[in-house]
């Protein structure tokens, strides 16, 4: 019996500590993915974003790669027709309170409805702008 139980124990830990190993290597690659990014690798950033297993993600990492998909679609001057990723990212990391990356979302999301609505969309881009940079004023991230 005890052996037994031993045995279950050693599974479940091996079990937890793949799970945990798998989030820890989607935050890596999400992370190379921003890098390409910001290298201008816009292209080569799509092509990683869309072979992503986005099922397997944890909560932020879904929402982190939701905003990298609209900070890259902004980047090759495509607009996405809802902002229905952005406004997944914006409320994970609200609820999550990683003002950092709230920050970000909330400047893709005015970026992005600035150029589908173009004069139309100016309240909803101003709001947007102005909450970007009420959190990166009070976090010191200017």
């Amino acid at each position: 019996m005890m052996h037994g139980r031993i045995v279950f124990f050693c599974i479940a830990l091996l079990t937890l500590l793949s799970i945990a190993g798998c989030s820890n290597g989607y935050r890596q690659q999400l992370n190379a993915i921003n890098q390409q990014i910001e290298k201008g690798e816009s292209d080569s950033a799509l092509h990683q974003l869309s072979a992503l297993e986005h099922r397997h993600l944890s909560d932020e990492d879904r929402a982190l790669c939701h905003l990298l998909i609209v900070k890259t679609m902004y980047r090759l001057y495509r607009v996405l027709p809802t902002d229905s990723l952005i406004n997944n990212s914006i409320a994970t990391f609200r609820f999550l309170g990683n003002d950092s990356l709230l920050a970000d979302a909330y400047y893709y999301k005015a970026a992005m409805a600035s150029d589908r609505e173009k004069d139309k969309g100016y309240v909803k881009v101003m709001g947007c702008l102005r909450a970007a940079e009420r959190i990166a004023v009070q976090h010191h991230y200017v």
